[in-house]
Formats: structure tokens, C-alpha cells, sequence
């Protein structure tokens, strides 16, 4: 018996490793039929716009609706005051939806807020965010 787990476990191990590699470089991330996330660098790497730092960015389709979740921080030494976030998703420079993110009217300063937008639509194939601070 234990012979043959020695012979299952590396070869599974081994399985495992290629399914990971062959996923590396996709953009979309499928956990079964309804759940879906966007893992492209482009666009859940940390964006800095203005005195804000956005990370934490995600793109998680469940369920026929979309959550888009980013982090954002007031990185300045003083209160910031806006009313939302505009935010562009776009699939190859072609803009898929605007979506608004709000955070409350103030930030202050070295504060972190959450934005959670959600579309009906499936936005994992974005391939690049922008973000505008309306004030």
C-alpha cells in the first residue's frame, strides 16, 4: 500500500504543477459555471491617481453580476474631499462600461475606504481600468 502511494502522490503532485503552469498566463480565472475572476497584472496592479493609491483591485463575476472591489487611500496629509470615482473598464483600448464608486464625501488623511461597484455584465475580460476622481 504504501509503495503505490509513493508512486500516486509524485505523479499527481506532478499533475497538478502542468495544470497550474498551462493557467499561469490567462487573464480569466474560472471556478465552475457560474464564478469567474480577472487575474490580468494590467489590471488589479496598484494604480496611483492623484493623492489616492488604489489596490486591492478585483473583478469577481458570480451569479450573472460583477463586483468590481478596490481599495483606496488617502495618501496625502490632508482631508480629500470628492464625491465618487468614475471608473472605465475597458477590453483592447474598446471601453466595456462605466461604473461610479463611491466612498462617502471625505477621505481623511491616511484613511482606506472601500468601493464596491457591480455591473450586470461580465466584466473578467477587462484588460485595463481607469480611474477619475470626480469632485
Amino acid at each position: 500500500m504504501s509503495r503505490l502511494l509513493k508512486i500516486i502522490i509524485p505523479g499527481l503532485s506532478i499533475i497538478l504543477i502542468l495544470i497550474g503552469i498551462n493557467n499561469m498566463n490567462k487573464e480569466e480565472v474560472v471556478f465552475g459555471d457560474e464564478l469567474k475572476a480577472n487575474s490580468n497584472l494590467e489590471v488589479i496592479q496598484e494604480q496611483q491617481v492623484e493623492n489616492f493609491d488604489l489596490k486591492g483591485i478585483s473583478i469577481i463575476y458570480e451569479n450573472g453580476n460583477t463586483l468590481l472591489e478596490t481599495a483606496v487611500t488617502n495618501t496625502s496629509d490632508n482631508d480629500e474631499y470628492l464625491k465618487e470615482f468614475t471608473i472605465k473598464l475597458l477590453e483592447n483600448e474598446k471601453e466595456l462600461t462605466t461604473l461610479k464608486g463611491f466612498v462617502g464625501d471625505k477621505i481623511k488623511a491616511g484613511e482606506t475606504k472601500i468601493i464596491d461597484s457591480y455591473s450586470g455584465q461580465d466584466l473578467t475580460s477587462a484588460t485595463k481600468i481607469i480611474y477619475v476622481v470626480e469632485r
